[in-house]
Protein backbone atom coordinates (compact mmCIF):
# COMPACT_ATOMS: atom_id res chain seq x y z
CA UNK A 1 0.00 0.00 0.00
CA UNK A 2 3.16 1.98 -0.63
CA UNK A 3 1.61 2.76 -4.07
CA UNK A 4 -0.41 5.71 -2.94
CA UNK A 5 2.06 7.77 -1.30
CA UNK A 6 3.89 7.54 -4.11
CA UNK A 7 0.59 8.15 -6.79
CA UNK A 8 0.47 11.91 -4.34
CA UNK A 9 4.02 12.13 -4.01
CA UNK A 10 4.25 12.34 -8.35
CA UNK A 11 0.73 14.45 -8.76
CA UNK A 12 2.61 18.32 -8.43
CA UNK A 13 -0.22 19.91 -7.80
CA UNK A 14 -2.01 17.40 -4.89
CA UNK A 15 1.69 17.97 -3.47
CA UNK A 16 1.98 21.76 -3.64
CA UNK A 17 -1.89 21.98 -2.19
CA UNK A 18 -0.34 20.11 0.87
CA UNK A 19 2.78 22.10 1.21
CA UNK A 20 0.91 26.06 0.48
CA UNK A 21 -1.85 24.37 2.78
CA UNK A 22 -2.07 27.39 5.82
CA UNK A 23 -1.95 24.86 8.36
CA UNK A 24 -1.53 20.69 9.00
CA UNK A 25 -5.19 20.44 9.29
CA UNK A 26 -6.19 21.84 6.04
CA UNK A 27 -3.14 19.98 4.23
CA UNK A 28 -4.29 16.82 5.87
CA UNK A 29 -7.85 17.41 4.31
CA UNK A 30 -6.57 17.62 0.75
CA UNK A 31 -4.19 14.48 1.79
CA UNK A 32 -7.23 12.72 2.83
CA UNK A 33 -9.18 13.58 -0.67
CA UNK A 34 -6.69 12.45 -2.51
CA UNK A 35 -6.30 8.97 -0.90
CA UNK A 36 -10.43 8.59 -1.30
CA UNK A 37 -10.34 9.47 -4.84
CA UNK A 38 -6.91 6.94 -5.56
CA UNK A 39 -8.86 4.34 -3.50
CA UNK A 40 -12.01 4.46 -5.82
CA UNK A 41 -9.13 4.31 -8.65
CA UNK A 42 -7.80 1.03 -7.49
CA UNK A 43 -11.41 -0.11 -7.07
CA UNK A 44 -11.41 -2.82 -9.76
CA UNK A 45 -7.14 -3.61 -9.32
CA UNK A 46 -7.03 -3.80 -5.19
CA UNK A 47 -10.53 -5.05 -4.43
CA UNK A 48 -9.55 -6.93 -1.18
CA UNK A 49 -7.77 -3.50 0.12
CA UNK A 50 -10.45 -1.24 -1.20
CA UNK A 51 -13.13 -3.19 0.30
CA UNK A 52 -11.45 -3.24 3.97
CA UNK A 53 -11.21 0.78 3.18
CA UNK A 54 -14.86 1.22 2.38
CA UNK A 55 -15.84 -0.72 4.89
CA UNK A 56 -13.30 -0.77 7.83
CA UNK A 57 -13.74 3.51 9.60
CA UNK A 58 -10.49 2.40 11.77
CA UNK A 59 -8.52 1.06 9.06
CA UNK A 60 -9.67 3.69 6.66
CA UNK A 61 -8.79 6.81 9.40
CA UNK A 62 -5.41 4.70 10.14
CA UNK A 63 -4.47 4.49 6.12
CA UNK A 64 -5.45 8.35 5.80
CA UNK A 65 -3.09 9.05 8.63
CA UNK A 66 -0.52 6.72 7.74
CA UNK A 67 -0.73 8.55 3.79
CA UNK A 68 -0.60 12.18 5.55
CA UNK A 69 2.33 11.69 7.67
CA UNK A 70 4.21 10.05 4.91
CA UNK A 71 3.19 13.25 2.95
CA UNK A 72 4.21 15.61 5.56
CA UNK A 73 7.54 13.83 6.69
CA UNK A 74 8.78 14.06 3.10
CA UNK A 75 7.70 17.90 3.13
CA UNK A 76 9.41 18.68 5.98
CA UNK A 77 12.57 17.13 5.43
CA UNK A 78 12.89 18.90 1.78
CA UNK A 79 11.80 22.55 3.52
Amino acid sequence: MNQIPADIKADAQTMDTINTSPDKQNAKISSDKKVDKLMQQYMMTQTEIFKKYSTDKDFKRRYQEFVFETLWQAQQDSA
